[in-house]
Order: C-alpha cells, then structure tokens, then sequence
C-alpha cells in the first residue's frame, strides 16, 4: 500500500487543519510602498474634488494603495464595493431589500392588526452612498426627490404620508427637519464629542470596468455632485464640495470606462515594481521571515529577467505573485539562497512555478529561464 502524500499546508489532520495563508499579511496597509506619483496624482484628486481611477497589471497593488491611503489619511474604516459583472451603478450606493418588503407586507395583510415596518429597515447603505452620507454629516437636510428641503414644520406636514412610510406612521410629529442620521436609526450616536459630525471616509470601487458599459455613466451626476436619490424613500442626500469622501476607483482595463465618465476623474497609472522598489516590498513583507540577505536581490532579479524575456511568456506576473512566489520558495526551502537552490532541485522549482506563471507554457519557459540564470549564462535573458 503507497504511503499517505505529506502536505506542507497541514497543520494537523486530526482534525484536519490548515497553516495560516503565506500571504495572509501581504495586503497591511502598513507594509505598502506607493510608486512614485502616486501621492501627487491622490493629492491632485482630492484638490479637485474628483474621484481617482487607477490602472495598471492585476497585482500591481491598486486595491492595497486604497487601504494605504484610508490609513495615512486617518480615514478610519476603508469602504469597499467590489464590483461584478451585474453591477448597476445604483448598487455602490444603496440596496434596497424588495423581496423581504414583499415577504413582510403580505404578512401584515394577513394580520389585520400588524403594523407595516418603515421602509428604511429594508435600506442598506453600500461604498459610494455611505461615504456620501457620512460626509453629509447626520444634521444634514434631506431633500425631496424634486430637490426641496425637508425643513420647517410646513413642509413635513406637506409630506407626512411619504415621510410616515419611510420612517413609521407618526415619525413626522413635532419634528422641525428630516436629517440623514434618521436614514441610520440603529446607530446611537453619529458624531464625536464637540464635533459636527462629518466624517471623510476614503471609499474604494474596486475593479469598475468589470461592470456593464452603463454602469459608470449612471454615476455621472453621484460623483460629480455627490448628491443620490433613494427612489424608494422618494428622499435625496446631499452633500457639500467642502467635505466629501476620497474615492479610488481601479480598472484592470479589461474595458475603457467611457470618456463622460472619465472627464469626471483624475488618473493614475500604477507601474510595475521594478528593481530597488521590488527589493524594499520583498524585504518588507519577508522581515520576520529567516531569509539570506541575498535572497529579496534574488528574486528581483529573477523577477526583471521574465519581464524583460520580450515575447517569451504570455502574462508577465504582478507583484503579488511574485510576493507569493517567495513565500513558496521559503517553504520550499530556498531561503539559504535562490541560485543554489535552483540548480540543485528543478523540480522543485518546476512545482513553485504555480504561484508565479499561470500559464503551462510559461511554466515550462519560465523554468528554462531560472535555471539559466542560476547557472550563470548570460542569455537567460532572451529565454
């Protein structure tokens, strides 16, 4: 009978158990280095009052520089979206739960004596339209859908049945305005001591271009304005230029977001990690690692060479596969110096391949391309 397989990954296997991720640190905020212009082209964003689209190679560290950015702003919660191929542009702002609201006024047909919920229990606040409220601050005014402000006893009598639906029949009694903080009623207090409550969050819409052509120009007048309707409610929130939320919007450009939206946006293109930078990310995220102090040069240089091998390999890698390619190699034992290793165990460097290349063909050239460099010929570099 052949022995049981042994798995680095185990932990244990009764009951079975897995190691923590290699990579399960790699994306703190903390250990990110922007590239160059980066803080420039943020900056210019946040002077002109315009979200900020990023591009560049998947792994390139887009996502992170949101995190990065949410932490040196002391920004403090990053709100995310991460966009899919059904995503409407409504969905970054709110989501309205109609199944549960149908379940529930059935229900309450049946029973003569229950009382409908107010529509805002079936609101939930998504990335965009939180950070749009919390930079609206709870004392901020609701408008109507037509745009009048919800201020003065004579207009809330004015739309007290609208008002009585969205927030429980007998809300509007004696109250003077309708205010943000009543879209949020779980939440117990919405401001600091001796602040007016406006909080600047730094709002992350990851990967936009995975979304229907439409779904971009549909935010043409929420990121320009930073004003959204909540058809449901039939109630507008609005806030001013002068506190808004930083919003980072990647693209992988699978597709171009369309030139109206774009007009709208400042842009940045994230370089790949090249050189000194790779060596400073790789020695950040393997510092509590026992690694030679040769071993982040290494694979840096291993790194240049696929990247500069011309047509060789069909998708050159990112920087968090090469991140988690060296955490493979730890694993696997190379850590004592990638060279010696790589002329001494093919194989094994064959197997660490598929965190690296994700492609068969590429495995196989970029094998042929590390042996070759850790046998010290020269035209590693063409393949």
């Amino acid at each position: 009978m052949d022995s049981q397989p042994d798995f680095l990954a185990l932990r244990s296997k009764w009951p079975l158990r897995l190691h923590d991720p290699l990579t399960a640190g790699h994306d703190d905020a903390d250990r990110y280095r922007p590239p160059e212009g980066l803080k420039e082209a943020v900056d210019v964003a946040m002077m002109l009052g315009e979200p900020l689209v990023l591009t560049g190679a998947p792994g390139s560290g887009k996502t992170q520089s949101a995190k990065w950015l949410a932490q040196v702003l002391g920004a403090e919660k990053l709100l995310r979206f991460d966009v899919k191929s059904t995503t409407l542009g409504i969905d970054l702002l709110y989501a309205f739960d109609d199944v549960a609201r149908f379940r529930d006024s059935a229900a309450s047909g049946r029973d003569a004596e229950a009382e409908s919920k107010p529509l805002v229990r079936y609101l939930r606040f998504n990335a965009l339209g939180e950070g749009i409220l919390r930079a609206a601050g709870p004392d901020s005014v609701l408008l109507t859908a037509a745009g009048e402000e919800l201020d003065g006893r004579a207009i809330i009598a004015k739309y007290r049945d609208l008002l009585d639906a969205a927030f429980g029949r007998g809300w509007s009694l004696d109250r003077e305005t309708v205010r943000v903080a009543d879209l949020l009623p779980d939440e117990i207090s919405l401001r600091m001591p001796d602040d007016d409550g406006r909080q600047v969050r730094v709002v992350l819409i990851d990967e936009l271009d995975k979304a229907p052509r439409d779904t971009p120009n549909d935010l043409l007048v929420e990121v320009e304005t930073m004003t959204f309707l909540i058809a449901e409610l039939g109630l507008r929130v609005k806030t001013d230029r002068s506190v808004r939320p930083v919003v980072i919007i990647t693209t992988n450009a699978e597709k171009p977001l369309p030139e109206p939206f774009l007009r709208r946006c400042a842009f940045f293109d994230v370089p790949p990690v090249r050189g000194e930078a790779l060596v400073a990310v790789l020695k950040g995220a393997l510092r509590h690692r026992e690694a030679s102090a040769a071993f982040a040069d290494e694979i840096a240089s291993v790194a240049q060479l696929l990247h500069d091998s011309d047509d060789a390999l069909r998708r050159k890698p990112g920087t968090a596969e090469i991140l988690a390619w060296s955490e493979v190699l730890m694993r696997f034992g190379a850590s004592g110096g990638l060279r010696e290793w790589a002329s001494a165990g093919p194989t094994w460097l064959g197997h660490s391949l598929t965190a690296l290349l994700k492609h068969p063909a590429d495995q196989k050239t970029g094998q042929t391309i590390i042996l070759k460099w850790a046998s010290g010929d020269q035209r590693a570099r063409n393949g």
